[in-house]
């Protein structure tokens, strides 16, 4: 999990990231981590009024769909054993949207590593997706034409990838140990 604590200097930026609908999961739970203490404790209703009572903000819904999605992935073990678990929470990193009804029919690849990518950071797990990436690479690279979709994809996760280390350290959190993809 990514350290730190909030300064003063600090609440301009939480305030800015948690009105944000399109703030990663991963820094909308470190902020509440770094916050509350008993936030596993919690009722979420309970952290959206204890945020807005601290931030002075209301969180769009997307931005609480991935505070939960987050926290489901961390809590339980659904996200691994339940494929529509997977697939909601996967959308709600993703897009706000755990898409209840309908599944994650249209999620893209990209998607499905970074929402991967957040959760392995929230459970301090160790990142494998080297083979992964890969193997993707391979079965695209057989169709000169999916090269350019592979090179895509690397390139979306390092733009999210560069936004969570930005969005992190203007809140005052040292983001060395982050690892990369």
């Amino acid at each position: 999990m990514i350290e730190g604590t909030l300064t003063k200097a600090d609440r301009k930026e939480v305030y800015r990231l948690l009105s944000d609908s399109d703030t990663h999961a991963i820094v909308v739970l470190t902020i509440c981590l770094s916050q509350y203490s008993d936030y596993f404790e919690m009722d979420p209703l309970e952290i959206y009024a204890r945020l807005s009572d601290d931030f002075s903000v209301t969180m769009p819904e997307a931005l609480e769909n991935r505070l939960q999605a987050i926290t489901t992935a961390m809590t339980t073990n659904l996200f691994e054993t339940d494929p529509s678990v997977y697939d909601s929470v996967v959308k709600a990193i993703s897009d706000g949207d755990p898409d209840l009804e309908y599944g994650a029919s249209d999620t893209t690849v990209d998607e499905l590593m970074w929402a991967e990518y957040q959760i392995k950071l929230a459970k301090n797990e160790e990142l494998q997706f080297s083979p992964a990436v890969e193997v993707v690479r391979k079965v695209l690279a057989q169709d000169e034409d999916n090269i350019e979709e592979v090179d895509d994809i690397a390139e979306t996760l390092e733009e999210h990838r560069a936004k969570l280390l930005a969005d992190l350290q203007a809140v005052g959190f040292e983001v060395e140990r982050v690892p990369e993809f």
